[in-house]
């Protein structure tokens, strides 16, 4: 008995002590709070070749391993996420970025499991495609003014319709370093689901930061490098604007990352497809992608409407003759329909021109890898099955032209024969009877 007591207090009482926080002090946080380590994936050392070709830069700034990814790990505290990236070697921060580095350009593209959320498959600059999709990008930069990249050069985190979250030196986003390692904290309160992080899908890419590019990722080129573009590109891929820019993504395996980057097709202009990976573990390699898409585009609709209009026209004629002081009223009616002198035509023209109509339906299938725990290889096959139904808002113009064509009509009067004949015999007979009388 007296020994089961100071062994509950070894096993209690660590987990009742806060711990220090390992990150850099830099960060505006409580000195002291409990950490949750949520998952560390590790990347191969010396994988940094982008598609298996790709070499550095030739300026001395661009040491080795300065964009060869090796470690990705989050761990957070009640109001923070953690998310911690690794490089082989960090660099010298050759210009002085106010965030400890000055020559990568990190993106980390986060699948939640909430699927109310905003979704996307492109990526920032990158040229590539990540076929699972995204909710959250995370944009981590040097930091050299206030403005969120792409359009400046502040960190930034960005939901799937690429509307911004936050930015950098805020209660809601910050960026530090620490030995090799950048640490990004990110305020819980912008990241829905954030309670199934562990469940999430990570693609986490490293590029060349250029803040001279439009997208701040550093070219390119075929062949030779040059002194600040990575040599060893596709010429044909560059040419098709299909060249990836990464330079190093977390993959299981070299030839995972080599396998993706080189799935570009350079015939239909298709970016290559890449997958992430969860905080087990588990790799998510592109899978069948099924895509049907439906485009409607310059539909018109032309309606011709033609007004005719026409007239009942009622004359009356009244003639009075006097004869031997007796006077005689004759009366005739003729009723026409007369057709007026023009008749107008009016044609409406309406013109919609559809400027996207994109329905597109995916199919997301994949057979999943092994994971070691405790030395002992265990094989686990698991079908990831997801079906994405994204439909982009339809936005159109319409024009509506009217035009109206009048024609002259020539009508001819038909003469009141009827009544004249009338008359006369009316007449006739009152002259026959007045000789009568005589």
């Amino acid at each position: 008995m007296v020994l089961t007591i100071p062994l509950l207090i070894i096993l209690i009482v660590p987990i009742m002590i806060t711990i220090k926080p390992v990150y850099d002090p830099q960060l505006d946080f409580n000195e002291y709070n409990t950490v949750y380590f949520y998952g560390s994936l590790v990347d191969p050392i010396g994988d940094d070749k982008g598609f298996g070709n790709l070499t550095y830069p030739t300026n001395e700034v661009f040491q080795p391993g300065v964009f060869d990814l090796v470690n990705f790990t989050i761990y957070g505290d009640s109001s923070y996420l953690y998310f911690e990236v690794t490089m082989r070697n960090i660099g010298d921060n050759p210009w002085n970025g106010p965030n400890g580095f000055s020559v990568q350009y990190i993106h980390i593209y986060m699948l939640t499991t909430n699927n109310s959320l905003s979704w996307d498959i492109e990526t920032f600059g990158l040229n590539v495609s990540i076929w699972h999709g995204w909710n959250y990008a995370l944009l981590i930069a040097p930091g050299w003014d206030n403005i969120a990249v792409p359009y400046g050069q502040c960190s930034a985190l960005y939901d799937g319709n690429h509307n911004l979250l936050a930015v950098e030196d805020s209660d809601q986003l910050n960026v530090t370093t620490r030995n090799n390692s950048i640490v990004v904290m990110v305020s819980r309160s912008i990241l829905v689901d954030n309670e199934n992080i562990d469940k999430w899908v990570f693609v986490v890419a490293i590029a060349g930061y250029d803040g001279f590019q439009d997208m701040k990722v550093r070219p390119v080129v075929a062949g030779d490098p040059t002194e600040w573009k990575f040599g060893g590109g596709d010429q044909s891929a560059i040419e098709a604007g299909v060249q990836p820019l990464i330079v190093d993504l977390l993959a299981p395996t070299p030839n995972d990352q080599y396998d993706m980057l080189r799935s570009y097709d350079i015939v239909t202009g298709r970016y290559a497809f890449i997958g992430g990976t969860d905080l087990y573990g588990n790799f998510y390699p592109p899978g069948t992608l099924q895509q049907n898409v439906t485009i409607y585009t310059n539909a018109t609709v032309t309606t011709t409407t033609t007004l005719t209009e026409t007239t009942i026209l009622t004359e009356t004629k009244t003639t009075t003759v006097t004869i031997a002081n007796t006077t005689i009223t004759l009366t005739s009616t003729e009723t026409e329909t007369v057709t007026p002198a023009t008749t107008t035509t009016t044609t409406l023209t309406t013109t919609t021109t559809l400027v996207s109509t994109l329905t597109s339906t995916t199919t997301l299938n994949n057979t999943l890898t092994k994971t070691v725990i405790q030395n002992n290889t265990v094989t686990e096959t698991k079908t990831l099955t997801s079906n994405v139904t994204k439909t982009k808002e339809i936005s159109y113009t319409t024009t509506e032209t009217y035009k109206t064509t009048v024609k002259e009509i020539v009508v001819e009067s038909t003469p009141l024969y009827a009544g004249i004949v009338l008359m006369v015999i009316g007449v006739a007979a009152l002259v026959f009877t007045f000789l009568i009388k005589k």
